[in-house]
C-alpha cells in the first residue's frame, strides 16, 4: 500500500504485507510491485512487512527492507 496523499498523487511510504517472502513466487510478486511504485514515486526505500523475516533486498531503485510485523508496528 501507499501511505500518502491520494488526491495530490504523493507517497511518503511504500509498504507491502506478506506472511512470508520465502517462496520465490511470492517474493518476486512483492518485490516487483514495490520496484514499480519506487520508480513511479521516486523513492529509494520501501518495506515488506512479514510475520518474522528480516533482510534487505537491493534493487536498482534502492533498497527494500523486509521486517517483522511487530517491529513495523513498534516503529509506527
Amino acid at each position: 500500500f501507499v501511505v500518502g496523499d491520494a488526491l495530490a498523487g504523493t507517497a511518503q511510504r511504500l509498504v507491502q504485507v506478506s506472511v512470508s517472502v520465502a517462496n520465490q513466487k511470492t517474493r518476486k510478486r512483492e518485490v516487483e510491485s514495490l520496484r514499480a511504485a519506487m520508480s513511479r514515486f521516486g523513492h529509494v526505500e520501501a518495506t515488506i512487512v512479514t510475520m518474522d523475516e528480516r533482510e534487505e533486498i537491493g534493487v536498482p531503485e534502492g533498497a527494500i527492507k523486509v521486517i517483522p510485523a511487530w517491529e513495523w508496528l513498534y516503529r509506527g
